[in-house]
């Protein structure tokens, strides 16, 4: 089994594995004229908006959590939702 799975009310994800979410540009529409940035909070606005999609998506709580920032200098976007958890809600 690899990636995650809701059963049960609960986000199971593979104890080897994580889910990740990647962008080659910025997916920021409040961001598009910036060049750079310096801290990663507004960074963490959309890290909240994937966070909510997954939630959606798989009908439980998850985590997210930003790994890389093209507007903090990166070449791409990287978010995960960390596996070898299992979170109930």
């Amino acid at each position: 089994m690899a990636g995650l799975f809701c059963e049960d009310g609960m986000l199971i994800c593979n104890l080897h594995s994580s889910s990740y979410l990647q962008f080659t540009f910025c997916p920021c529409p409040m961001l598009a004229e910036v060049d750079r940035l310096y801290t990663n909070t507004w960074c963490q606005c959309t890290t909240g908006y994937s966070k909510v999609l997954f939630e959606k998506a798989f009908g439980c709580e998850v985590d997210v959590e930003l790994l890389k920032s093209i507007k903090l200098g990166d070449d791409i976007c990287l978010m995960t939702v960390p596996g070898g958890k299992i979170i109930e809600i």
